[in-house]
């Protein structure tokens, strides 16, 4: 391997130099220079500088991970897709009483095929108590909250 070696340092070493070298295709000059910054200040002094931090990934005190965030978005689409699916026109609180009977219909078919990608023969409906499924995990929503989030597409 021409004497390279495939530590993590050194591959992030050589993704600096290459980010110094020659823009990225595709890749914006904002953006470009942010991966080449955060990779620089992290490489300089780990400690003080976590990737974390560099990146700006870590959430703000008592704020949500990011990663999080994504995945809570996700979840109230797929309980806005529930909602037209199983009780199009149904007033939130209602709708979320039918969701959530929707949701612990399939609690058993997801335990066994949450690991198979893709999931076989799955209905919409399906896919939608899936993707809340995935987020939360068995321990589903209130009613309240899930009529709450509906209220909030409105």
């Amino acid at each position: 391997m021409d004497g390279l070696t495939n530590s993590p340092p050194d591959r992030l070493r050589r993704i600096v130099e290459a980010l110094k070298s020659a823009p990225i295709p595709n890749l914006s000059a904002d953006d470009h220079a942010f991966l080449l910054i955060g990779l620089q200040r992290y490489l300089a002094d780990p400690k003080k500088h976590p990737l974390v931090h560099v990146f700006q990934l870590s959430p703000k005190v008592g704020g949500t991970p990011w990663w999080r965030e994504e995945a809570l978005q996700r979840r109230n689409e797929a309980l806005w897709c529930l909602h037209d699916l199983v009780s199009p026109g149904a007033k939130p609180f209602a709708a979320a009483d039918k969701i959530l009977q929707e949701i612990k219909s399939v609690v058993h078919r997801w335990r066994g095929d949450r690991h198979f990608d893709p999931r076989p023969n799955l209905t919409a409906s399906d896919l939608a108590c899936f993707a809340v499924l995935d987020v939360d995990g068995e321990e589903l929503l209130t009613q309240k909250q899930v009529a709450n989030i509906l209220k909030a597409r409105r």
